[in-house]
């Protein structure tokens, strides 16, 4: 894809420069209107200014010398503070000025708030082209991890260089005079765009073999979840069976292998009558007092004993056959173990940055199989039960880049996120856990703030703090892409 070039013009000297500008037409009239967006870049605050403005045709071209420029007057209701960017309270109406399709700005006067003026007198104002980024990867790219304002690929102009964000810097100035970049890291990392893109590649790269490892480790636990499946029911059935066996073992010990209780006790007794009939036979041959016919009579009367003994038994027998068969063996149910869909583990691994992106990994259990989903090129996250349900919310901190704060002092802001298990991705869900905002954001805020002493830094942190209590009264509702937050900073 072609990169557009981007000509510019711009005062090193003057304490205010454009950021950008843009063209409107009336319906109505034709006539043509512009707003111009300005920073401050020096340490006083600005009340107004003079400026001309030069038109340019769809060729570029100058349209004359007479009717190709205009001067205006612009005043700030708002003082244009250090380093913030401000746009221009009204719309300036461009007349006289036809068929326009570009505009120049050329500041000559600058309107302090202590009442001193600058004025362009002898300092020269200069063009310089810059290159805009069109490849949308690349594009993307770059701003996730030089930041939001990086729009330009960094270049050196002989003694002087160009940062990503668009800003034209002296050669002996190491950082840059609009967003603070370092001037070795920009011109290093984003001035090649054959560089990038074959960095961009091989993190591409990267994350798809990442993806097919997290793949393959995921069809190895559903393996070994088959595998351990199959023992755990040949442990069951293994165990049910020795149980079985134990208890039929023991059942049977108890009743003397009858495998009746009934028939059991009827062996004892038997025993019984049998002790007591060889008893009483001792007795009356050690005695000898007994006669012969007695002892007939005797012996008759233990037949007849024994014969209603036995016809008692057969009885008990018969009821004991009854009951044996409605004995039923107890049934062993086997339950296998129930196992919950939810996150087992994360992980996150560094992408080998300086600014903490890297690959984050969530397994989780899905209809009884162990799935593992790879969300790339993030922050760290934090896991954490926020309303102690039983279920862990996922917090993502987003760096919001301002160009008036250095990298270091970039703020943060917090989106809490559920990870849904059937659709298998993260669902955006800050405004269903105010608890988070106000038990741990809030603090956290507060304390940095505390020990802030830069005014920008403050006015930031209020910003943050005013936004987070907005959100716990239902007066703020953020967005998945930060959109919000980076107005409300901006």
């Amino acid at each position: 894809m072609i990169n557009s070039r981007v000509q510019m013009m711009v005062n090193m000297e003057c304490p205010v420069e454009l950021i950008e500008y843009k063209l409107y037409e009336s319906t109505s009239t034709g006539k043509v209107y512009c707003s111009l967006t300005f920073n401050n870049v020096s340490f006083n605050k600005v009340k107004g200014l003079k400026a001309v403005i030069y038109g340019y045709d769809q060729f570029g071209d100058s349209m004359g010398d007479v009717n190709n420029s205009l001067e205006c007057k612009i005043d700030f209701k708002e003082v244009l503070a250090h380093n913030r960017q401000q746009k221009t309270d009204n719309k300036i109406l461009l007349s006289g000025i036809h068929n326009i399709r570009r505009i120049e700005i050329d500041v000559i006067k600058v309107l302090f708030e202590d009442r001193s003026i600058w004025n362009k007198d002898t300092s020269e104002s200069e063009r310089f082209e810059l290159t805009k980024i069109k490849n949308p990867r690349i594009l993307e790219y770059v701003k996730s991890r030089a930041g939001s304002d990086a729009n330009y690929f960094a270049e050196q102009h002989n003694d002087k260089w160009t940062c990503v964000c668009g800003r034209l810097n002296l050669d002996d100035q190491s950082t840059c005079t609009r967003c603070r970049r370092g001037r070795d890291d920009v011109l290093t990392n984003y001035s090649d765009e054959a560089r990038i893109n074959n960095e961009l590649k091989a993190i591409e790269a990267d994350q798809a073999a990442r993806q097919r490892k997290a793949e393959e480790e995921r069809e190895q636990q559903l393996v070994i979840a088959k595998q351990q499946s199959k023992k755990v029911t040949i442990y069951i059935s293994v165990a049910v069976a020795i149980m079985l066996i134990v208890g039929v073992t023991v059942f049977g010990y108890m009743t003397k292998f009858t495998f009746s209780m009934a028939d059991s006790q009827l062996l004892k007794e038997k025993d019984n009558t049998v002790v007591e009939v060889v008893k009483d036979e001792n007795v009356i041959k050690d005695e000898n007092i007994v006669q012969d016919e007695n002892i007939v009579q005797d012996e008759n009367v233990i037949k007849d004993e024994n014969v209603i003994k036995d016809d008692e038994t057969i009885v008990k027998e018969d009821s004991v056959s009854q009951k044996e068969a409605e004995i039923v063996l107890p049934k062993v149910d086997t339950e296998k173990p129930v196992v919950v869909d939810g996150i087992i583990d994360t992980s996150f691994v560094e992408s080998g940055g300086s600014n903490g992106y890297g690959d984050f990994t969530i397994k989780y259990h899905k209809n009884g199989s162990i799935t593992t989903k790879l969300i790339p090129d993030i922050t760290k996250p934090r896991i954490m039960d926020i309303d102690n349900n039983g279920v862990k919310e996922i917090v993502i901190s987003y760096r919001i880049y301002l160009p008036e704060l250095s990298n270091a002092s970039m703020p943060s802001w917090d989106d809490v996120y559920d990870f849904d298990i059937a659709k298998e991705e993260l669902v955006f869900a800050s405004r269903e856990y105010p608890e988070y905002y106000r038990r741990y954001f809030i603090p956290s805020i507060k304390k940095l703030e505390a020990n802030s002493t830069d005014s920008a830094e403050k006015d930031t942190h209020a910003v943050l703090l005013r936004a987070a209590n907005d959100l716990i009264d239902g007066n703020f509702n953020p967005d998945a892409n930060q959109e919000k937050i980076t107005k409300l900073l901006e």
